[in-house]
């Protein structure tokens, strides 16, 4: 009698539950892969020169435009440099390109309310934008032309005010501060220093603002926020230039380019080449008193510059804890902390293709 063969085995449905139960998980997942995140994706974004120059329709124009001074050539290059941004208020990267990300060495994953104030609509973070990058050219072209020796007059106005010090200042939108303790307003930072010293003492600061064509005295006292002594004021500062100068760089925005542009400048208007025919990159802002303040994305911008041939980075001395450690092969990094120092390092840089001596983030 021949040999029937075996019927094959059923699964339990014990077992058939579970794969089915492993199949939807799986579903779920892979469809949880494509919802929305809370980050943004930072990465190594454009470089321009500043030195440069760009096409607008059909004519050729200096990336930093100088009318009312004399201009000379140079040679080398002055590297500004971008972080580009994957994710905004309106489009967050889904949890699959985060991942990626993560596992990248060249991008940084960053919670969204890092780099986009809560509330704040795309629309509304552009605008900010543009406007930190407008009045960093005209801080940076007032430090510039100061650094040269010229004489900038600076305005400062009240702009806006911290929560609850509107009515504890006894100040309004549109009043203009001259004098803080008796010496004109020449700087943010002189006011901070005024509101420190003043808090630590517990007196009040005297100011002498401009209101409706009328000057008048003003004491106030500090507030602590934060840990630190303020006024709770906000400044918008306008400068009167000597020369005219219009940047022609489109598509960038935010303040982190201050200190390329000032570089720039002082080389369109001194003789010879500042950089020595060297490709110098950098990064950092700039204050109309000459002092370089801490930008964000500074490990995607040495990536870039980096990438981009550049062999001299000058960083932000506040920056240097993001910066050791991460330095690209082949790289010299030096901080800076005023525009003084970072022209020094590039005149060292020009004179002797070396960064030996000049301060470093180690």
């Amino acid at each position: 009698m021949p040999l029937l063969p075996a019927s094959p085995t059923r699964p339990s449905p014990h077992r058939r539950l579970s794969r089915v139960l492993a199949a939807v998980a799986g579903v779920c997942i892979l469809a949880g892969m494509f919802l929305p995140s809370p980050y943004v994706i930072e990465s190594p974004g454009p470089v321009f020169d500043a030195l440069g120059t760009v096409r607008s329709g059909t004519t050729t124009k200096h990336v930093i435009e100088i009318r009312g001074a004399r201009t000379y050539s140079t040679s080398g290059s002055l590297d500004v440099l971008t972080v580009s941004v994957l994710g905004s208020p309106d489009q967050q990267p889904n949890w699959l390109e985060v991942i990626g990300a993560w596992m990248r060495s060249d991008t940084a994953v960053t919670p969204q309310e890092a780099v986009y104030e809560p509330g704040t609509t795309t629309r509304q973070a552009e605008a900010e934008n543009r406007l930190m990058m407008r009045q960093s050219q005209q801080a940076a072209s007032a430090a510039a032309l100061r650094e040269l020796g010229y004489t900038v007059p600076a305005t400062a106005s009240v702009a806006g005010f911290a929560e609850g010090r509107r009515a504890a200042t006894g100040l309004r939108t549109g009043d203009q501060i001259r004098t803080v303790d008796g010496v004109a307003l020449r700087s943010t930072e002189q006011l901070r220093r005024a509101a420190s010293r003043h808090g630590s003492a517990g007196t009040a600061a005297t100011l002498v603002i401009r209101r409706d064509g009328t000057d008048r005295e003003l004491r106030i006292r500090p507030a602590k926020i934060s840990g630190q002594w303020v006024l709770g004021v906000e400044l918008e500062w306008s400068y009167q230039l000597p020369v005219s100068v219009t940047v022609h760089l489109q598509g960038v925005g935010g303040p982190s380019a201050g200190l390329i542009f000032a570089l720039s400048m002082i080389d369109r208007l001194t003789p010879g080449s500042l950089t020595g025919g060297q490709q110098v990159a950098g990064t950092g802002t700039m204050s109309a008193s000459g002092t370089v303040g801490a930008i964000g994305g500074i490990r995607q911008k040495m990536i870039a510059a980096s990438r981009n041939g550049a062999r001299w980075f000058l960083a932000p001395r506040s920056n240097c804890s993001e910066v050791t450690g991460h330095i690209p092969k082949g790289m010299h990094v030096v901080a800076v902390g005023s525009l003084a120092q970072a022209r020094k390092a590039v005149q060292t840089i020009a004179s002797t293709k070396s960064a030996a001596g000049l301060p470093t983030c180690s």
